[in-house]
């Protein structure tokens, strides 16, 4: 061999190198190699041709935010959202339902507005028919001089 780190690489594997009475399948070298909790020997690297190396410590859990917060700033945070959530219901109410809602009126207003309009007439005739009695002046709910 011509490379020098090829033939230290080589001399680690036949000095560490074990023989075994049957080579396994390369699938469950592989498996072997990954439930292994412990470092991975150098033979089992070079031999799966894998340099990476497999750090066995699980990796460290971020920790909580050991830093406490008033009660003030968590209100005044608790504030700022509702704030939000409030603009933006009211922004999807104006633009979702108010239209909607004021197509229910027009045509509520178009149906109900002749019925209206006679009660109204009706109301302003009976008034007027009243204040005119009560001033002597009789007239008949008949009479369409009022």
């Amino acid at each position: 061999m011509d490379d020098p780190l090829l033939d230290k690489m080589q001399a680690l594997m036949g000095k560490y190198h074990t023989p075994s009475p049957a080579h396994p399948a390369e699938d469950e070298l592989i498996a072997d190699i990954d439930d292994n909790v412990g470092y991975p020997v150098l033979t089992d690297i070079v031999k799966l041709g894998d340099a990476v190396f497999h750090d066995p410590q699980p990796a460290a859990k971020p920790q909580a935010a050991t830093s406490t917060i008033s009660a003030n700033t968590a209100n005044l945070i608790a504030q700022q959202i509702l704030n939000e959530v409030d603009e933006q219901l009211r922004n999807q109410v104006t633009s979702l339902i108010a239209p909607q809602l004021q197509q229910a009126m027009d045509e509520t207003l178009a149906v109900l507005l002749p019925q209206l309009t006679v009660h109204i007439e009706h109301i302003v005739h009976e008034t007027l028919v009243q204040e005119f009695a009560r001033h002597g002046i009789p007239l008949n709910k008949g009479d369409d001089s009022v």
